[in-house]
């Protein structure tokens, strides 16, 4: 039997660990706290229009993702933030957001079950 694929990737943080646990835990407990705010100032600057904003967060976002290996939304995340930071096809950022909030939700349910943090 197959082992189940992950939709995540800990190789790159567990490299920075050095194989300490505890340091590998610390740093999931710190991304599924901080994840839900910053997908929710994502979602604020998207109903405000603020798209300036909105470019800058996406793009501190997407190296936090890779962080634990999640590449599920790096087409969607730089569909939004060249469209934000050129201010063209806006309307289709809203449609974008749900897809980052869903998968983000999936990866954070993931985690937790993985690691029961």
């Amino acid at each position: 039997m197959l082992a189940e694929k992950k939709i995540y990737d800990l190789s790159y943080l567990e490299s920075l660990s050095g194989g300490d646990q505890e340091f590998t835990l610390d740093m999931l407990r710190e991304f599924i706290h901080n994840t839900p705010d910053s997908v929710q100032k994502i979602k604020n600057c998207t109903q405000e229009q603020n798209w300036k904003q909105l470019s800058f967060e996406v793009h501190k976002f997407i190296p936090t993702l890779a962080f634990v290996g999640f590449t599920n939304l790096n087409e969607e995340l730089d569909q939004i933030y060249r469209k934000a930071s050129s201010d063209s096809n806006t309307e289709a950022i809203p449609d974008l957001i749900q897809t980052v909030e869903k998968r983000c939700k999936n990866l954070l349910d993931c985690l937790q079950a993985d690691f029961i943090l």
